[in-house]
């Protein structure tokens, strides 16, 4: 009997440790999509809100700020250039001329989705896009539940980006 009372408690103590360390590496990972995040929806802001719309134009000292379709297309390029590797093209598209989403249905290196929005915005008469960028991490600590836990950690980032002559 002190023998089994023993062997449960190592087992409970690697058990315990496990869950710990899970937790840990999750934390660590989150870190690392959290920064990825942040980097990723600077690139895209500065990559939509640089368009100049004609560059004849910007050459005589005019500066005319893109059209909504322009934005929207060069959004697009930006998302599938960046993700599109990293889902192997599964990717839904869904929006209208100010307003897209891309989900990118990712399943590896514990991301499940990456969900990336442009919007076209005005304020205060200056024309600008809104980017939201949400990485959906499936944690490791879902494997000691077999998923029974359901925690999906949220990388989610927004920023507004002026349009270079908005």
């Amino acid at each position: 009997m002190i023998l089994a009372q023993k062997v449960a408690k190592y087992f409970l103590a690697a058990f315990l440790i496990t869950i710990i360390i899970a937790m840990l590496f999750d934390f660590m990972v989150y870190m690392v999509y959290d920064q990825d995040a942040l980097t990723q929806i600077y690139l895209a802001g500065q990559y939509v809100s640089n368009i100049p719309a004609d560059p004849t134009q910007l050459a005589l000292g005019k500066v005319v700020p893109a059209d909504d379709e322009t934005i929207m297309r060069e959004f697009g390029k930006f998302a599938n250039a960046t993700f599109l590797q990293l889902s192997e093209g599964r990717v839904s598209v869904s929006g209208t001329n100010t307003d897209m989403v891309y989900t990118f249905h990712v399943n590896k290196y514990l991301i499940k989705n990456i969900w990336i929005e442009c919007k076209i915005i005005t304020y205060n008469g200056v024309k600008g896009v809104k980017i939201t960028l949400d990485y959906q991490i499936d944690p490791l600590s879902n494997l000691i539940g077999k998923n029974d836990l359901g925690l999906i950690l949220n990388a989610f980032k927004v920023r507004n980006f002026r349009l270079i002559g908005g």
